[in-house]
């Protein structure tokens, strides 16, 4: 959906981080790069989040325009998520976050084995540290799909359609935010201790390609715990 008439100079520091990255999913990768917590702390201002890390308010939020008028120049679609109702975002949701998780947990988990199998002599306490949080992430998210599939989405499916009302969900939505808060703190764990996914000199490609999974698997999942979150949760 190409939205190129929305006025992205209406963004402003009052704007939480999950409306901002709602209006223009393009942020999210501004975000990220400043180390922004914008899925799991989605309801903070702009503002505040980007003073207490030290950032120039005024900069980012032109730094933001600047790219999105860069997009809608170049013709690049730009998906206005807001516009979904909740079945389409969770149709969105299964099909592009759930199916990327299940497709690759097991391939990072390989890898992650397979680097400390083969490095861990030489890199133990970042190997290990790595095998070991990301088994931990893989068990709590197969677990979390199967909550969200089984139980959170057929309910939230009634209670779109009027059969259903909001109490009856408030408690796993709460459950839910628990874990993805979880499941945040693991990655920004990973992030810290690798050093931004950062591979030792000499490392093997494979050593390369797990690191670069792991940091690929970190964006997938900002953007998905954002839609939850700041997005689909919102009753």
């Amino acid at each position: 959906m190409n939205n190129s008439k929305l006025e992205i100079k209406e963004l402003d520091k009052n704007m939480s981080l999950g409306q901002v990255a709602g209006i223009y999913p393009g942020a999210i990768n501004i975000f990220m790069d400043l180390e922004i917590d914008f899925c799991c702390g989605g309801n903070r201002p702009l503002g505040e989040a980007l003073k207490e890390e030290n950032h120039n308010v005024d900069e980012v939020l032109e730094t933001i325009r600047e790219k999105y008028r860069r997009d809608v120049k170049a013709g690049k679609t730009i998906e206005d998520f807001g516009r979904l109702s909740k079945g389409e975002l969770m149709d969105h949701i299964i099909q592009t976050h759930h199916e990327y998780l299940r497709a690759n947990l097991p391939r990072i988990q390989s890898l992650t084995d397979t680097i400390f199998r083969v490095h861990g002599e030489n890199h133990y306490q970042m190997l290990h540290f790595v095998k070991e949080s990301f088994n931990a992430l893989k068990k709590e998210l197969e677990a979390h799909l199967e909550k969200e599939e089984t139980d959170l989405f057929p309910k939230m499916r009634e209670y779109e359609q009027g059969r259903l009302d909001k109490a009856a969900m408030e408690t796993t939505i709460q459950e839910l935010e628990q874990e993805h808060d979880a499941a945040g703190d693991i990655l920004k764990d990973l992030r810290r201790k690798t050093k931004g996914f950062t591979v030792p000199a000499g490392a093997c490609n494979t050593f390369v390609f797990a690191f670069e999974k792991l940091e690929e698997l970190e964006k997938d999942l900002f953007q998905h715990i954002h839609l939850e979150n700041n997005m689909l949760f919102k009753l």
